[in-house]
């Protein structure tokens, strides 16, 4: 009799090594989420997540998300500050004849996002909310507590 092959079932393993970690950092600076980042790779979560367990693999998703919040941190910075960059301006006549004139398009500074980038950024100085820190001294405690026992005498 022969011998019954166990039959494998589920999808084949991914082997993570078959992706050079430039394209995981490519990946993750398109800002894709991990679980993004599964899909295209096809294979799951829980992969991933043993896979980061590898320090070139961790060290690439890492930079590529770094860049990724670089260049939204650099929108902000100019949202925030105000910016200009070059655009062309098309019309078309009467004639149908069509004329691009370069322009620079200007954007002026955003109030919403400096008041968030000063939040995230000088948190202590440019908070909604003060907060108020009460340190009762000793020379101060016995001071309340001999005003309230002079109150109590009258």
């Amino acid at each position: 009799m022969e011998e019954l092959q166990k039959k494998k079932v589920g999808r084949p393993p991914c082997n993570i090594n078959n992706f050079l970690p430039s394209q995981l950092e490519t990946l993750a600076s398109l800002n894709l989420t991990d679980k993004q980042i599964c899909q295209v790779l096809e294979i799951s979560e829980s992969s991933l997540n043993l896979y980061k367990k590898d320090e070139i693999i961790f060290k690439a998703l890492k930079k590529g998300k770094e860049i990724s919040d670089a260049r939204v941190e650099r929108s902000l910075f100019e949202r925030a500050m105000g910016y200009s960059h070059p655009e062309d301006n098309i019309h078309v006549t009467k004639n149908g004849e069509v004329i691009i004139t370069p322009t620079i398009k200007y954007y002026p500074p955003d109030t919403v996002a400096c008041i968030f980038w000063l939040k995230n950024r000088k948190p202590d100085e440019w908070r909604d909310k003060t907060e108020m820190k009460h340190d009762l001294t000793e020379n101060l405690m016995a001071a309340v507590v001999a005003a309230l026992a002079g109150s109590k005498d009258e």
